[in-house]
């Protein structure tokens, strides 16, 4: 009997040889001193590597657990981004308590060499074991294929509820509210001095706000405008690279080909530029008497959806105005994205009206972490932002909120709450695919 395990790989990743045999084991030893001989996947068959779809797919023969260990009705496949662990995809004739016990017996011997800590080792994106409910180590080593495996005294008493191969269900995320000048320089020095001091306090993600290399406005964007890579870009890889964080960019003005975009660029903790998000939705709005403003007069939509893997969770990605939008974001829960991040500037009409509600919306929607970055407020600027950048929970809680000045918001991203509240109210199983439905047109 074979069975398929999916695990996250965010980094390519190319074994030394294929199948992995006893002599070729590059995932050994773990970051907890738990040795595990080999790894004993026979045979590898499949090898992706990618950020955007990071799965590494393993068929390991089970015969060598015994008729004990649990057997899946198909393919046990276990989705690294997905709410369900992997007995929630399988069945068992001896009942939930004992068939998860002996699956997590036997899964766990062998994977027990994937357990990482993405904050010791070079690549963050190596995957971790979660290990909350792993016993000391055992006294043998696991049974390398075709060989008699261990008396059960032997094995990890591994539950499969901890088989999530997601690295860490917890970190902490950062929102810098920059208070953005005329000058670029100033605001880049303003911005990494920030962004290392949310490093320190342990932030692993940290968002900058909207346009936060210059001014907010029609008149400013041709002027600010900078190809990517460029200056502002190459502070933040940098920055990026040196607090061994991710880094959402904001946005700045971006030139490419003759056209100006509103761009958001995100950096790993390598400095290496994972992805880019050019604002899908341009804020072109008329509120007699209040507030008149047409981004389209100098730039361009984008028209693709942006997504980055970390070891904690799959992010997506909006700018602002796209946060009105419900399907952009529903498309990335789809997607497998569990934090929606938002650099955004509403201004003093809609970010008292819409700014919080909208953002409780997308989470409560999608079950989804929702955060915004926005600028701090400058009443003498042309375009005064509301501030106010907030994170919200699953369950619509606002869990951090800054005021209207310059400042660093923190909040601790709980992930297992996400999957509590996924649990409590499940709504992805009951929704009717058969009555309706949102389709993305583009990759």
């Amino acid at each position: 009997m074979d069975v398929v395990l999916s695990v996250c790989m965010g980094t390519p990743f190319t074994p030394a040889c294929t199948p992995l045999t006893p002599a070729c084991t590059p995932l050994t030893p773990d970051c907890t001193t738990r040795h595990v001989a080999h790894l004993a996947l026979c045979p590898l068959l499949t090898l992706h590597s990618g950020h955007q779809d990071p799965v590494e797919v393993y068929r390991m023969n089970a015969a060598a657990w015994g008729p004990d260990a649990r057997r899946p009705t198909d393919a046990a496949h276990f989705d690294p981004f997905g709410d369900s662990v992997v007995t929630s995809r399988l069945q068992s004739s001896q009942g939930p308590a004992e068939g998860d016990s002996l699956w997590g017996q036997a899964v766990g011997a062998w994977l027990s060499t994937l357990c990482r800590d993405p904050v010791q080792i070079a690549s963050p994106h190596l995957p971790r074991l979660c290990t909350s409910s792993v016993a000391p180590p055992p006294t043998q080593a696991p049974p390398l294929y075709g060989q008699r495996r261990p008396a059960p005294h032997a094995r990890p008493r591994l539950c499969a509820a901890s088989l999530s191969v997601c690295l860490s269900s917890a970190f902490r995320l950062a929102l810098i509210q920059l208070r953005v000048s005329p000058i670029k320089s100033d605001n880049l020095t303003r911005a990494c001095g920030l962004i290392r001091e949310a490093a320190r306090k342990g932030a692993k993600l940290i968002s900058l706000p909207e346009c936060f290399n210059c001014p907010y406005g029609t008149d400013y964007f041709p002027a600010y405008a900078e190809q990517i890579p460029g200056e502002s870009t190459h502070k933040l890889s940098e920055v990026a690279k040196e607090c061994g964080i991710y880094l959402v960019g904001g946005s700045i003005p971006e030139k490419d080909a003759g056209k100006l975009y509103n761009t958001c660029a995100v950096f790993g903790p390598d400095g290496r530029l994972l992805v880019t998000h050019r604002k899908i939705h341009l804020f072109d709005i008329n509120v007699p008497g209040k507030i008149t403003f047409q981004e389209s007069q100098t730039l361009s939509p984008g028209d693709s959806f942006s997504t980055f893997d970390t070891p904690y969770c799959r992010v997506g990605l909006g700018i602002c105005y796209d946060i009105r939008f419900a399907e952009l974001a529903q498309v990335y829960a789809q997607r497998g994205c569990k934090l929606l991040v938002y650099p955004g500037a509403f201004n003093l009409t809609t970010g008292p009206a819409h700014w919080e509600l909208l953002q409780r919306g997308r989470a409560v929607d999608n079950q989804v972490y929702v955060a915004t970055a926005s600028q701090a407020r400058d009443e003498k600027a042309s375009y005064v932002a509301w501030g106010h950048s907030t994170v919200v929970s699953p369950w619509g809680e606002v869990l951090a909120k800054a005021d209207a000045e310059e400042m660093i918001v923190y909040a601790d991203i709980d992930l297992k709450k996400l999957t509590e509240v996924r649990q409590q109210i499940p709504i992805y199983s009951q929704k009717r695919s058969d009555l309706y439905a949102v389709e993305a047109k583009q990759p």
